[in-house]
This record gives structure tokens, C-alpha cells and sequence, in this order.
């Protein structure tokens, strides 16, 4: 049972760290496509690290039945 609990907590934490990572790469991407400055970038970093948390909420609130 402990090391089952070990591993959903190690999945939750890459999750958590792809979340990152993806976020990153989208500034990035963005930034090189459509010439944004660094301010520009972090903030869409930014702003995509928030959506990115936003869904995972919904989806939870969808699984568990909160919302529809």
C-alpha cells in the first residue's frame, strides 16, 4: 500500500513538472514564431502555466462529479 501511495504522488509530481516544461516550451515557441520579447514571453509562460492548472481543475471537479 506505501508503495503504491509513493508512486501516485511521484506521478502527480512529473505531471506537475511536464506541466512546467510544457509551458515553457510554448513561450518559446511562440517567441521565436512571433518575435516576442522577453516580457512578452514570460507572461505567456505565465499565463499558460495558469490555463494549464485551470483545466486540470475542471477536469477534476468533471470527474468527481461537480460540474457537467
Amino acid at each position: 500500500m506505501l508503495a503504491l501511495t509513493f508512486a501516485n504522488v511521484a506521478q502527480t509530481n512529473d505531471k506537475n513538472e511536464g506541466r512546467f516544461e510544457r509551458a515553457k516550451v510554448f513561450a518559446e515557441v511562440s517567441a521565436e514564431e512571433f518575435g516576442h520579447t522577453k516580457e512578452q514571453q514570460q507572461e505567456l509562460y505565465k499565463k499558460k502555466v495558469q490555463h494549464y492548472e485551470e483545466s486540470y481543475v475542471a477536469k477534476q471537479k468533471f470527474k468527481n462529479g461537480e460540474i457537467t
